[in-house]
């Protein structure tokens, strides 16, 4: 007597499977002793048993609630926020209802393990699997997603629809297992956002969450603006959309991330940089857009006054010393320090920038990226480029007491070192 996998005895004892049914899959049924998913696939082919029948005895041999529909199911907006519709649909499984301690959910798979436990760790509850056949469960999604659809095109009308957004492409979208929802809407509202902030010539994206709504802000020439609302219950749905496409856990809501995505918008490449933090009300984005490959304005160009002008080329093309340009934030620091740069001769001198981030990716110059997470901060990264037989140094900002001494005794021995300093004045640079 060979044994099967016991989901087989269990098909013969009650669900009437023949055991000469079984004879042609002998080698096949021995091979999938240990695995649930290729014993149906393998069954199912050859018209052993259906996929119903096959459900129950699954659910018989895991001791599990066996349903066939979900049709009286009520759907939970909390879950379709959370999770993307299609890793739902790729691991095929939903949540049915959370009650103090337990969440009830519907999969086709029990062997599935890690939607499960994400589930279990972002509810901060018990697991209770309920089985049930593909098509019950994959219903169950569309409906939930298609009920809560509606506010997410709400929140795209909001926005100019007379305006064309197909024209943004992502260059590096994600393989995450969490990858990207398909829900049309959600993407159409967040790359709308973004083709709109390219158009205003935006800095940063700000999403700030609420109680009651959503606040988009873009900040344009140094100051924030508002430029919509959108209903608070579609806030997670964005986050998350924005989440996947730079990368980060969409799970992790309590903790602040940081991560990039890179798109194209109109043929521009774009260079995202997002931070998330949690509050009070949900987790705030911020966007800070780094358009690539643009020609960098020159020094005659930023609206300096004349008498300005020719002393700050004659300081640019000096063999050493120190400038530093301050201002607030979108004042147009860095924009003037990557003009003064292009005023220098790149090929008769060694160039090397170290930065946070690299906002302009230019030929010529040696960029660094600061990465304190790993150790490499301005002061460690200035102290390893002074062996690097420098000309030039930009430092992208001077935020501490010791890449400021590194910055002055590296002006003093004779390179040329431009930074910034975040203040409001000149004065308070002092």
């Amino acid at each position: 007597m060979y044994t099967y996998h016991p989901v087989v005895e269990i098909l013969v004892k009650s669900f009437g499977t023949t055991p000469e049914s079984l004879e042609p899959l002998h080698e096949q049924l021995l091979a999938y002793r240990e695995n649930t998913e290729g014993l149906k696939e393998a069954m199912l082919k050859h018209k052993i048993t259906g996929e119903s029948e096959f459900q129950q005895a699954l659910a018989v041999y895991y001791e599990l609630e066996y349903r066939d529909n979900f049709n009286d199911v009520p759907v939970v907006r909390e879950f379709t926020e959370f999770i993307p519709i299609r890793y739902a649909k790729k691991n095929i499984f939903f949540p049915l209802k959370k009650t103090k301690n337990t969440l009830e959910v519907a999969i086709t798979n029990p062997e599935l393990s890690q939607p499960l436990d994400d589930l279990a760790r972002h509810f901060k509850c018990h697991i209770q699997s309920v089985i049930s056949h593909k098509q019950a469960v994959l219903d169950l999604i569309n409906r939930a997603y298609d009920e809560s659809s509606a506010s997410t095109e709400d929140a795209v009308d909001l926005l100019d629809s007379e305006e064309t957004y197909e024209n943004i492409l992502a260059v590096e979208e994600p393989e995450d297992l969490l990858d990207a929802t398909d829900e049309e809407p959600i993407k159409r509202l967040v790359n709308s956002l973004l083709w709109q902030a390219a158009k205003d010539e935006a800095s940063d994206v700000h999403i700030d969450p609420t109680p009651r709504e959503t606040s988009v802000r873009y900040r344009i020439d140094g100051v924030l603006q508002q430029v919509t609302v959108f209903p608070r219950q579609v806030h997670v749905t964005v986050v998350n959309r924005i989440k996947v496409m730079s990368r980060l856990d969409i799970a992790q809501k309590g903790l602040p991330q940081d991560g990039r995505s890179m798109v194209l918008i109109a043929g521009r490449k774009i260079d995202i940089r997002v931070s998330t933090v949690p509050t009070v009300h949900g987790e705030k984005i911020v966007m800070r857009l780094l358009f690539q490959e643009e020609k960098l304005m020159q020094l005659p160009q930023l609206g300096l006054a004349k008498y300005i002008l020719q002393p700050y080329l004659n300081m640019v093309n000096s063999s050493g010393g120190i400038i530093l340009v301050t201002g607030p934030t979108g004042s147009g620091k860095t924009t003037t320090l990557y003009a003064s740069l292009a005023e220098i001769d790149n090929e008769a001198r060694n160039i090397i920038t170290i930065e946070d981030p690299v906002e302009y990716k230019l030929s010529g110059y040696s960029q660094i990226e600061v990465k304190p997470k790993v150790g490499l901060t301005f002061a460690n990264a200035l102290r390893s480029v002074l062996r690097q037989d420098p000309d030039v140094i930009m430092v992208g900002e001077i935020r501490d007491t010791e890449t400021a001494q590194i910055a002055i005794q590296s002006a003093l021995t004779g390179h040329l070192v431009f930074s910034t300093v975040h203040t409001n004045s000149g004065p308070a640079t002092i």
